[in-house]
């Protein structure tokens, strides 16, 4: 099996040697099974992808939270806080 980049993409061909490169069925059967093992890779490489993103929208909002938190200490401990709390009521 080699892979081969196709639009910067990781593709994967069975290289058949000898004795079964001459047999269609066998290479027939290659073929499928390297397009449904593209399809399985494009498939997890793309959710991947949007772990990742949901993971740093979640990170965001996670520092925003942090954020405010330490705003309302500081609040409750002197009274006065510089902090905008509007800008930190629509979290997204």
């Amino acid at each position: 099996m080699r892979s081969v980049d196709n639009h910067n993409e990781d593709y994967y061909e069975t290289e058949l040697l000898e004795p079964m490169a001459l047999e269609e069925m066998e290479k027939t059967f290659f073929r499928h099974l390297d397009e449904q093992l593209n399809k399985v890779n494009k498939f997890f490489k793309q959710k991947e992808a949007e772990y990742f993103q949901r993971g740093e929208e979640i990170k965001a909002q996670l520092n925003k939270l942090m954020t405010l938190k330490e705003c309302l200490k500081q609040q409750q401990n002197d009274g006065t806080s510089s902090c905008n709390f509007k800008s930190y009521l629509l979290i997204s």
